[in-house]
Protein backbone atom coordinates (compact mmCIF):
# COMPACT_ATOMS: atom_id res chain seq x y z
CA UNK A 1 0.00 0.00 0.00
CA UNK A 2 2.56 2.50 -1.04
CA UNK A 3 1.93 6.04 -2.20
CA UNK A 4 2.82 7.18 -5.66
CA UNK A 5 4.95 10.28 -6.14
CA UNK A 6 2.00 12.07 -7.79
CA UNK A 7 -0.29 11.57 -4.82
CA UNK A 8 2.49 12.74 -2.48
CA UNK A 9 2.97 15.84 -4.64
CA UNK A 10 -0.76 16.49 -4.54
CA UNK A 11 -0.75 16.04 -0.77
CA UNK A 12 2.09 18.54 -0.39
CA UNK A 13 0.27 21.02 -2.68
CA UNK A 14 -2.91 20.68 -0.58
CA UNK A 15 -0.90 21.17 2.61
CA UNK A 16 0.84 24.24 1.20
CA UNK A 17 -2.47 25.70 0.01
CA UNK A 18 -4.05 25.08 3.41
CA UNK A 19 -1.08 26.71 5.15
CA UNK A 20 -1.31 29.76 2.85
CA UNK A 21 -5.04 30.07 3.49
CA UNK A 22 -4.47 29.82 7.25
CA UNK A 23 -1.76 32.49 7.02
CA UNK A 24 -4.07 34.80 5.05
CA UNK A 25 -6.87 34.26 7.56
CA UNK A 26 -4.51 34.99 10.46
CA UNK A 27 -3.28 38.15 8.72
CA UNK A 28 -6.86 39.31 8.15
CA UNK A 29 -7.73 38.63 11.78
CA UNK A 30 -4.63 40.54 12.92
CA UNK A 31 -5.49 43.48 10.63
CA UNK A 32 -9.05 43.58 11.97
CA UNK A 33 -7.74 43.57 15.54
CA UNK A 34 -5.32 46.41 14.73
CA UNK A 35 -8.12 48.47 13.16
CA UNK A 36 -10.35 47.88 16.18
CA UNK A 37 -7.52 48.86 18.57
CA UNK A 38 -6.84 52.03 16.56
CA UNK A 39 -10.52 52.99 16.69
CA UNK A 40 -10.55 52.37 20.44
CA UNK A 41 -7.44 54.53 20.91
CA UNK A 42 -9.03 57.31 18.87
CA UNK A 43 -12.21 57.10 20.93
CA UNK A 44 -10.24 57.19 24.19
CA UNK A 45 -8.12 60.13 23.01
CA UNK A 46 -11.25 62.07 22.01
CA UNK A 47 -12.86 61.32 25.37
CA UNK A 48 -9.72 62.42 27.22
CA UNK A 49 -9.70 65.70 25.27
CA UNK A 50 -13.38 66.29 26.05
CA UNK A 51 -12.76 65.61 29.74
CA UNK A 52 -9.84 68.05 29.79
CA UNK A 53 -11.96 70.76 28.16
CA UNK A 54 -14.79 70.06 30.54
CA UNK A 55 -12.49 70.25 33.60
CA UNK A 56 -11.27 73.64 32.37
CA UNK A 57 -14.85 74.79 31.88
CA UNK A 58 -16.05 73.34 35.21
CA UNK A 59 -13.17 74.79 37.22
CA UNK A 60 -13.83 78.19 35.70
CA UNK A 61 -17.59 78.08 36.20
CA UNK A 62 -17.27 76.95 39.82
CA UNK A 63 -15.31 80.16 40.53
CA UNK A 64 -18.05 82.41 39.11
CA UNK A 65 -21.37 83.42 40.61
CA UNK A 66 -23.32 80.70 38.79
CA UNK A 67 -24.98 78.06 40.95
CA UNK A 68 -23.28 74.69 40.76
CA UNK A 69 -26.59 73.06 39.82
CA UNK A 70 -26.74 75.28 36.71
CA UNK A 71 -23.33 74.27 35.37
CA UNK A 72 -23.65 72.18 32.24
CA UNK A 73 -23.16 68.46 32.86
CA UNK A 74 -20.42 66.47 31.18
CA UNK A 75 -23.06 64.54 29.25
CA UNK A 76 -24.46 67.79 27.86
CA UNK A 77 -20.92 69.07 27.21
CA UNK A 78 -20.34 66.07 24.95
CA UNK A 79 -23.52 66.85 23.02
CA UNK A 80 -22.43 70.41 22.20
CA UNK A 81 -20.89 71.00 18.80
CA UNK A 82 -17.14 71.39 18.52
CA UNK A 83 -17.69 75.03 17.57
CA UNK A 84 -19.82 75.74 20.63
CA UNK A 85 -17.32 74.10 22.98
CA UNK A 86 -14.46 76.01 21.33
CA UNK A 87 -16.37 79.29 21.69
CA UNK A 88 -16.99 78.63 25.38
CA UNK A 89 -13.32 77.79 26.02
CA UNK A 90 -12.19 80.88 24.06
CA UNK A 91 -14.56 83.17 25.97
CA UNK A 92 -13.45 81.74 29.31
CA UNK A 93 -9.81 82.18 28.35
CA UNK A 94 -10.39 85.84 27.45
CA UNK A 95 -12.72 86.81 30.30
CA UNK A 96 -12.26 85.19 33.73
CA UNK A 97 -15.60 86.60 34.93
CA UNK A 98 -17.79 85.22 32.15
CA UNK A 99 -20.19 82.41 32.97
CA UNK A 100 -22.59 80.41 30.86
CA UNK A 101 -26.11 79.30 31.59
CA UNK A 102 -28.38 77.14 29.51
CA UNK A 103 -25.81 75.43 27.36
Amino acid sequence: MGYSSESFAEFRRRERTAAEQAARAAAETQKAAEIKAAKERTTQERLAALKAEYRFYWNHQIRTRIKESEITSFQRWQELTNGTRRMVIDRISKDPTVYFQGL
